[in-house]
């Protein structure tokens, strides 16, 4: 992947992923949208499948239904936010992206860098307003750690058998 196309494709996560922190419910509806666009794009024109990036989203929203059910995180909404079903979809999308690059290196590095950026998310979310921990930042910081060292491995296993020749010019940047 070129570099101006590493560039556009994170800067798109990074604008979806503060769309969903800061507007949460109030754009929750927008997010989900924008999520949706880009996944069809992508299918349409980057080889993006479905199946597998589905069954890392339905993993993830069950993990972090898990961690409300529990009482690790509570959201404003009386139910499971869209926007984090959003933040799951655009998650994966990207995860696709840098599989690629995440490949030359090793698993255990990859998945280890994974659990801190995830935690630090998560952290972030916090300290936005879109997330409350049930438990005191170090402990959530080393279960949120552990959750996000394990999808990082998980995402990279079951994206890892995902064709990338026919990934083209879904931005129109050229590679």
């Amino acid at each position: 992947m070129s570099m101006k196309r590493l560039l556009l494709v994170s800067t798109w996560f990074q604008i979806i992923w503060l769309l969903a922190v800061i507007g949460n419910d109030n754009l929750q509806w927008l997010t989900l949208s924008l999520v949706i666009i880009t996944i069809v794009i992508s299918y349409l024109y980057a080889g993006f499948s479905l199946l597998k990036p589905a069954f890392v989203v339905l993993l993830g929203i069950i993990l972090d239904y898990l961690n409300l059910s529990v009482g690790l995180f509570e959201f404003g909404a009386t139910s499971f936010p869209l926007w984090l079903v959003g933040l799951w979809g655009i998650f994966v999308w990207y995860a696709f992206y840098l599989q690629p690059i995440l490949t030359r290196y090793p698993l255990y590095l990859v998945s280890l860098v994974g659990g801190v950026g995830g935690a630090l998310s998560y952290i972030a979310g916090a300290n936005l307003g879109a997330v409350t921990f049930g438990l005191p930042l170090p402990y959530m910081i080393a279960i949120l750690f552990m959750q996000w060292f394990a999808v990082v491995y998980v995402i990279m296993k079951v994206l890892g058998h995902e064709n990338r020749d026919t990934h083209s010019n879904v931005f129109g940047v050229d590679e």
